[in-house]
């Protein structure tokens, strides 16, 4: 099964403002609008490209996580908790988050599936022993 992540309008806003303000950082420093123009377009494809390539594949016990610069795999038999949480301060494209404990020394990973009862079911399907918390906020 692949989920997509969930990308939350706000943070889509403020990405986009930090966008404008390295587009206009270039304007100052770079004075061919040619290169301003590509600049820009590269600016705005790599932001997009960046919302959308998160994915979560739930696959032969394995949980994988991929985005555009690495790839993750967890074992899902060592997974020992999910909780809902929403954090602003963790980096991502929602507000709305799942952390995944997991491993012997309690590794965390923190996810943003766009439908997160499906997902909880699948990690579920593998390993029926996952403590699910689901924050009161």
């Amino acid at each position: 099964m692949i989920f997509r992540s969930k990308v939350n309008r706000r943070v889509v806003f403020l990405s986009f403002l930090i966008l404008i303000a390295l587009s206009m950082t270039t304007i100052v420093f770079v004075n061919n609008v040619t290169i301003q123009a590509i600049l820009l377009v590269l600016y705005m494809l790599s932001f997009f490209c960046s919302l959308a390539s998160v994915t979560y594949s739930i696959r032969e016990g394995e949980l994988i996580i991929r985005n555009r610069f690495k790839v993750s795999k967890i074992a899902i038999s060592h997974i020992q908790s999910v909780h809902t949480f929403g954090d602003p301060a963790v980096p991502s494209a929602s507000f709305n988050k799942l952390e995944i404990l997991y491993g012997a020394d309690l590794r965390s990973e923190q996810v943003s599936p766009e439908k997160q009862e499906p997902f909880i079911e699948a990690l579920l399907g593998f390993n029926p022993h996952i403590s699910i918390k689901h924050s009161d906020a």
